[in-house]
């Protein structure tokens, strides 16, 4: 079997045979190709000819937590010259013919990693064709199938496995709802950063005086204001069914403390809350938990349990923390202007 990649318009030897140039990729005289013939690299800046089947946006996604697809178009040739101008001749072999998956070039990718516990081969009549190390970064598909039979490009990510027909342009009864359509959360600009600025008081007595004031300023921000409504989520899996997992997967979350012998602990299973709809609030999930103290500037994804149906709900900030004092025999620090919550709207769409 002779596995092949596409980059551009031309297609390039990655395993040689005879009756071809192992050199150059070139097509020799002589031979079709394999029966087993596959290429990859197809993106949807190469195609053209009648026979292209467009798929559209809603059909042609095929995602998991770790890999995303876009494909534009199917087709079905003998020749790859039909399909794929300026790339050379190859001839399908007899009583077979060339399936053809195309691909947007740019598919948007998960923030949380790609190409991470991702296999992906093709099979045909059950059989699989083996795939270069780059085909699971996608681009598009060329397959040799038997005449009027399709391939399957199956792709297991975290332990489940989706197909795609190459002839159809269709997903598989295997695909994971969740992801269909990709669900993208965010929160206005103007309010992707929160903060707080409470007071405390915090004597130190001193034969002169006392230092007394302290300040308290507490920040959460969502990276680009945006996230994610997923089945899958970094750290915690797949979602319960009927469930989803809201993904912010850029929070930073900072406490500052101003005065002296005086520092602040706020435990972050229940720093930020996502209130629905229906007044019920949901604790946000901390991939790190435990208290967030001085100092301390915590980046992780934030994760919200959710209805796998959430559409909107309000995001709050709950500094409220704990004053405690690092010098022996000194009075309490107390609050003198508490910290408040602060809150801001998520929306998912579509």
């Amino acid at each position: 079997m002779r596995v092949w990649t596409a980059i551009g318009a031309v297609l390039l030897v990655v395993g040689g045979a005879a009756g071809c140039d192992s050199g150059s990729g070139k097509h020799a005289d002589g031979p079709a190709e394999p029966a087993d013939f596959v290429a990859t690299g197809i993106d949807d800046a190469t195609y053209s000819g009648d026979g292209i089947q467009e798929i559209a946006p809603a059909e042609g996604t095929f995602a998991g937590p770790h890999f995303r697809h876009l494909f534009t178009g199917s087709a079905v040739a003998k020749t790859t010259s039909s399909l794929i101008p300026g790339a050379e001749d190859l001839d399908a072999a007899p009583g077979y013919e060339f399936v053809a998956l195309f691909e947007s070039p740019d598919p948007q990718m998960p923030e949380y990693g790609s190409n991470v516990d991702v296999t992906t081969t093709v099979v045909v009549d059950g059989q699989p064709r083996a795939l270069p190390d780059e085909a699971s970064f996608g681009g598009g598909y060329l397959v040799s199938v038997p005449v009027g039979h399709s391939a399957q490009l199956v792709v297991t990510d975290a332990g489940r496995t989706q197909s795609f027909d190459m002839r159809t342009g269709r997903r598989g009864p295997d695909a994971v709802a969740g992801y269909y359509p990709v669900r993208t959360a965010s929160v206005p600009a103007a309010d992707a950063k929160l903060t707080d600025d409470a007071a405390c008081d915090a004597p130190i007595p001193t034969p002169t005086g006392s230092f007394s004031d302290c300040e308290v300023i507490s920040t959460f921000e969502i990276t680009d204001g945006t996230g994610s409504l997923d089945p899958w989520a970094p750290g915690l899996g797949w979602a319960d069914d009927g469930r989803a997992w809201l993904v912010f997967p850029k929070a930073e979350y900072e406490a500052r403390v101003a005065g002296l012998g005086v520092s602040y602990a706020r435990d972050a299973d229940s720093l930020l809350t996502l209130t629905l709809p229906d007044g019920s609030v949901v604790p946000g999930v901390s991939t790190t938990p435990g208290a967030i103290n001085l100092w301390t500037r915590t980046s992780t994804p934030l994760v919200f349990d959710v209805p796998a149906s959430f559409t909107t709900g309000k995001l709050t900030l709950h500094p409220d923390g704990r004053l405690s004092r690092t010098i022996d025999g000194v009075p309490a620090a107390t609050w003198t202007k508490a910290p408040q919550p602060h809150s801001v709207v998520v929306t998912v769409s579509p």
